[in-house]
């Protein structure tokens, strides 16, 4: 406490006013799929300057500073990992709400499609195995589109303008594609 009474003439006594920071828009939680990007964000008000500072749960020191905090080519090791950000000032602080981030992995496949020799116009089959969540398949002749969402492809009768075709598959699902390798018709 100071005696104002008891202040000389020449003293200054100086007194900073100011807000505490307080967080407005709370960070929300994010899917993405593996290797891509996405972004945590807040927005908060108090007396300037304001230091942001961005924290994942499991690990003590700093993941990034700013009121948008980027991850980039985020690796399935980050899925269910959980972030806050504690915006400063002079004045003090305020902690956000956490935050986290799922993602999702891209499929793997575990069998590709063999070459196939039939002899026309016999039936002549492909199938890929591949593991994943919500995985759907696309196959292609060629470059043509194949009317098939599972994981083989039939051709009922071949022709002999098939022979040297290529077949392969698309597996996919929310976080991209990973196509096949070509297995060719002879």
């Amino acid at each position: 406490m100071v005696d104002i009474d008891n202040l000389e003439a020449e003293s200054q006594l100086t007194v900073n006013v100011g807000a505490v920071p307080q967080i407005l828009v709370q960070p929300v939680n994010r899917t993405i799929g593996e290797y891509k990007n996405s972004s945590f964000s807040v927005s908060a008000d108090g007396t300037e300057p304001l230091t942001y500072s961005w924290y994942r749960t499991d690990i003590p020191a700093i993941q990034g500073e700013g009121a948008e905090f980027l991850i980039s080519k985020a690796p399935a090791a980050l899925n269910d990992k959980v972030y806050y950000c504690i915006v400063s000032n002079i004045f003090g602080s305020d902690t956000s709400a956490l935050c986290s981030l799922k993602v999702i992995p891209l499929p793997t496949i575990t069998a590709q499609p063999q070459d196939t020799l039939v002899i026309a116009p016999g039936a002549a089959s492909f199938t890929v195995a591949a593991t994943g969540e919500n995985i759907s398949y696309q196959w292609f002749k060629n470059s043509d589109t194949l009317l098939s969402n599972t994981n083989s492809v039939t051709l009922s009768a071949t022709a002999q303008a098939d022979s040297g075709a290529s077949f392969w598959c698309n597996v996919s699902n929310g976080a991209g594609d990973v196509p096949s390798s070509k297995a060719i018709l002879h």
